[in-house]
């Protein structure tokens, strides 16, 4: 599997603490407060909050779900997820 983590995707008016709540969460203030950069031009290291595409299979399995149309409570009840999981972490 091979992601592209180059692809930037726009965070902005999508309600992400990292864009749209910022001056708020940080500074708090308003849109009526000037800053000398541009808010596109700060650097975001503040919060974990990414900017890049999630994974297909991610994307796959969500749709999967939802086309079930019911989400309700979910257990892992099968071994399969937990021998992968621990794959993924020795490896």
């Amino acid at each position: 599997m091979t992601y592209n983590f180059d692809e930037i995707i726009d965070r902005r008016h999508t309600n992400a603490l990292n864009t749209d709540g910022f001056r708020g969460y940080i500074f708090h203030a308003g849109p009526e407060k000037v800053f000398a950069f541009k808010d596109e031009e700060f650097v975001r290291m503040w919060v974990a909050d990414m900017e890049f595409a999630v994974a297909p299979e991610i994307l796959d399995a969500l749709r999967a779900r939802i086309d079930r149309r019911i989400f309700g409570y979910t257990g892992l009840y099968d071994d399969e997820y937990y021998r992968t999981f621990s794959k993924w972490c020795r490896d």
